[in-house]
């Protein structure tokens, strides 16, 4: 019994193996190939989330993707009266919140930036799981332009763009802007615009 149930992993296992391969191979051809170079993301996150986006031409944009998602949050009432707690609407493509919540996974746990973002989120108290739908969020915006520009990941241009980004809030929060201090409010992406703005590199 126990021989067939290991052989039986083991050509499952192969099947597996062979699929990533094949993934490999076709991938760089796709528009989904140029997530590759996101630190973290590896051939089946960048496949998945390419399959689950789809065509961009049906989003306005990020924000509208995201939306799509099912990943935006929701105050529930009952009587009357909004409850205390807020969850996400779930309402929408399963296969695209899976794929923003694993490729959050991955850039969260190789990325510098996305790293400092999730501890600090934690350090104010957010729990693990709303930290880790915060940073899919984040890595989203910044995947959807970069299937939209086609344009390969460059770390010196996100750090400008997320440098921007925070002198942008610390001075609004300076004037007594206090709303800037968690980052601005989505902006559409314009479909032209193949560059990253600030927007796209803000979080929630």
């Amino acid at each position: 019994m126990l021989a067939a149930d290991w052989a039986l992993f083991e050509a499952l296992d192969q099947q597996i193996h062979d699929a990533t391969t094949q993934l490999a191979a076709l991938l760089p051809d796709t528009p989904a190939g140029v997530l590759l170079g996101i630190p973290g993301v590896g051939v089946l996150t960048a496949s998945s989330y390419g399959a689950a986006i789809g065509d961009l031409n049906r989003y306005r944009d990020a924000a509208a993707a995201y939306r799509a998602s099912g990943l935006v949050p929701i105050s529930y009432q009952s009587a009357g009266r909004a409850r205390s707690r807020t969850g996400i609407s779930r309402e929408g493509s399963v296969e695209l919140r899976r794929a923003i919540v694993e490729l959050g996974r991955g850039v969260g746990l190789h990325h510098p930036d996305f790293i400092t973002y999730r501890r600090r989120l934690l350090s104010r108290g957010k729990p693990p799981l709303v930290a880790m739908i915060a940073v899919g969020h984040r890595a989203h915006r910044l995947a959807f332009a970069m299937l939209r520009s086609q344009r390969p990941f460059d770390a010196d241009r996100w750090a400008r763009a997320v440098a921007g980004h925070r002198h942008r809030a610390d001075e609004q929060a300076r004037h007594g802007d206090t709303t800037a201090i968690g980052g601005p409010p989505a902006r559409r992406d314009p479909p032209a615009q193949p560059t990253l703005t600030h927007a796209e590199a803000s979080s929630n």
